[in-house]
């Protein structure tokens, strides 16, 4: 009777709640009567008063008595639960035992101090409780492109043979799930290494991580949970092109993937020589630089962006169509006889124009004989045209005076040899002394070629003293 009071008064003590300063601790008794082959089982909240997130840490100092470390993370203003397991790590005889059990505030070191009591009944098994020691080793952040690996030391601390044990990591990243049958000897060490290979897209963020040395559905062993960071990645965007190729022009489009597992942007540059970045066109988001196209492309996790740029050499082809058709044209419609006019030789009385020279230079600038080549000038009836002529130069074939139109003379020659030039002139005299400037009309060339007669005619004249 006074047992089972004992145990009720300590049932009682184990449910009440500890106040601290910044946080709050209670236990809860799941299970404190076991066999000496069983686990005690107790119940910890932590609630925590603080307004910022808080690391706490439970374990215990007692060596004779296997408890495994833990932490947790309480946001602020908020309460959380978490089993614990208590186990003898050697044979103990039946009574009752008190248990230290520590939770730890980490960043301000309070410490709270539990004793938990519990009863331990004979099972009439003299063998050895499971003790097995566990350490993880393991990387805190984790780049997803790259393989790595977790190693987990196991070590047996007493003399039982363990079969059929199962190695168990758990944790929200669901990559990291596995389970490995491990079996251990009397006092064995081992180490149990997984590997892993992360979906290279994997977000960047923190992962819980558990271990657990499994029997059955009894737990042999456990180690502090740990956090691990997938980092962001950021690599050069993959590129690839495709190009299609047509008569003097070729279009290309440019394709851009982010392999990284965070949205990213970069600027991309496509080389390209001064004289293609004249003929090539883009789509708008590529632009012409020293060199070089260039963008700024902004891609999230495994997306796709493609540019594209033209090339187009037909605008020189089709420059130089037009100058052969300008020339065909040119040498086809040209002039075949050339009369340009002038004037030389100006004089002046009581300030106007007395007297001038007045040249036709005319060319045969065709390959081919000009015949029957007539020349008309007509001189303004201001002005009379002198009757002596210079040396060398073409007399008229005839001079007719007009009362409303002046002078008019005419030449003719019979034939004109391919680039043969005449010069023609004469001298005219004004009536009265011209004040000011006055115009000169074009002269009239007609002339026969291949049968037909054409007709052409010189530049007008402005004449002034």
């Amino acid at each position: 009777m006074k047992k089972i009071l004992l145990l009720l008064i300590i049932s009682i003590l184990c449910i009440s709640f500890v106040y601290a300063v910044n946080f709050e601790t209670g236990v809860s008794i799941i299970k404190d009567s076991i066999k000496t082959n069983e686990s005690a089982q107790f119940l910890v909240t932590i609630k925590s008063n603080s307004t910022e997130q808080e690391e706490f840490r439970i374990y215990s100092p007692d060596v004779e008595w296997n408890v495994p470390t833990k932490t947790l993370v309480v946001q602020p203003k908020f309460e959380i639960s978490e089993q614990i397991d208590i186990t003898p790590t050697k044979h103990i005889e039946a009574g009752v035992y008190g248990v230290h059990l520590n939770i730890k505030q980490e960043s301000t070191d309070e410490l709270d101090e539990k004793l938990l009591f519990i009863n331990v009944q004979d099972s009439g098994d003299e063998g050895y409780k499971p003790a097995v020691k566990m350490e993880v080793d393991m990387v805190r952040q984790i780049n997803p492109r790259e393989p790595f690996t977790i190693r987990i030391n196991l070590e047996n601390q007493n003399i039982l043979n363990h079969t059929n044990l199962s190695m168990l990591i758990a944790s929200d990243l669901t990559t990291l799930n596995k389970e490995e049958a491990v079996d251990l000897g009397p006092l064995e060490e081992k180490v149990v290494s997984f590997s892993y290979e992360l979906d290279p897209l994997q977000q960047p963020k923190a992962y819980q991580v558990s271990f657990a040395l499994m029997k059955g559905n009894e737990t042999i062993s456990s180690a502090e949970s740990r956090t691990i960071e997938i980092i962001s990645v950021t690599p050069e965007f993959k590129s690839s092109y495709e190009t299609k190729k047509g008569f003097l022009k070729t279009a290309t489009v440019y394709t851009y993937t982010n392999d990284g597992n965070v949205r990213n942007s970069q600027t991309i540059e496509i080389p390209i020589s001064w004289f293609a970045s004249i003929f090539t066109k883009t789509d708008g988001i590529l632009t012409k630089g020293d060199g070089v196209l260039t963008a700024d492309i902004e891609l999230g996790p495994d997306e796709s962006k493609s540019v594209s740029a033209t090339t187009n050499y037909r605008i020189i082809l089709y420059i130089i169509i037009i100058i052969i058709v300008a020339l065909i044209a040119y040498f086809k419609f040209r002039r075949r006889l050339k009369v340009r006019k002038s004037v030389a030789n100006i004089s002046t009385e009581e300030g106007g124009i007395s007297q001038l020279k007045i040249m036709l230079d005319i060319v045969n600038s065709s390959s081919k004989e000009l015949k029957d080549v007539k020349i008309v000038d007509v001189v303004p009836t201001i002005a009379d045209v002198k009757k002596e002529f210079a040396e060398g130069t073409l007399k008229p074939a005839s001079i007719l005076r007009h009362s409303s139109k002046g002078t008019i003379l005419k030449w003719n020659i019979p034939e004109l040899a391919p680039g043969e030039e005449r010069l023609i002139s004469y001298d005219i005299r004004s009536k009265l002394s011209i004040i000011g400037s006055f115009n000169l009309p074009k002269a009239r060339v007609k002339f026969v070629k291949d049968g037909k007669e054409k007709t052409i005619y010189s530049n007008g004249v402005g004449v002034s003293p």
